[in-house]
C-alpha cells in the first residue's frame, strides 16, 4: 500500500511538474514575443525620428539657400559662373551654335556638379549662354 501511495504521489507530483513547465514554457513564450514586438516599436519610433529629423535638416538646408553665407554655392554674380558661362558659350560655338538638347544638358549637368551650384543658377547659366548677356523676351523667343 504504501509503494502504491508513493508511486500515486510520484505520479502527482509530475502531473503538477508538467504542469509547471507548460506554464512556464507558455511565459516564456508570451515574454519572448512581448520583447519582440517592443523591440519591432523602438524600431519603428527610431526609424520615425530619423525620417523626421532629415526632414527638418532638409528644410533647413533648402532655408540656408536663401542669400545666406553658409554653403559653397555659386551665386549669380560669382566670378567662377562667368568662366561657367565661357565654357558652354564655348562648347555651342563648337557645335555650330545648334548643339544637341542631350549634349548641352550633359555639359551643363557636368559644369553643375563640378562648380557646385542649384538649380535657379543654372537655369540662368542656360539663359545666359543661350541669349548672352543682354537678355530680352525677343532674344529668348528667337532662341
Amino acid at each position: 500500500k504504501e509503494k502504491k501511495e508513493k508511486k500515486s504521489k510520484d505520479d502527482d507530483s509530475d502531473d503538477d511538474g508538467e504542469v509547471k513547465e507548460e506554464k512556464k514554457e507558455k511565459k516564456e513564450k508570451k515574454d519572448k514575443k512581448d520583447k519582440k514586438e517592443k523591440k519591432e516599436k523602438k524600431e519603428k519610433k527610431e526609424k520615425k525620428e530619423k525620417k523626421e529629423k532629415s526632414a527638418k535638416k532638409d528644410d533647413s538646408d533648402d532655408s540656408d539657400d536663401d542669400g545666406k553665407d553658409g554653403n559653397d554655392n555659386l551665386k549669380f554674380d560669382d566670378e567662377e559662373l562667368k568662366s561657367v558661362v565661357g565654357v558652354l558659350k564655348d562648347f555651342v560655338k563648337s557645335k555650330n551654335g545648334k548643339p544637341a538638347v542631350a549634349d548641352f544638358f550633359e555639359e551643363l549637368r557636368l559644369q553643375q556638379i563640378s562648380q557646385v551650384f542649384d538649380d535657379k543658377v543654372r537655369l540662368y547659366v542656360v539663359l545666359e549662354v543661350l541669349c548672352g548677356s543682354a537678355m530680352d523676351a525677343k532674344k529668348v523667343a528667337d532662341g
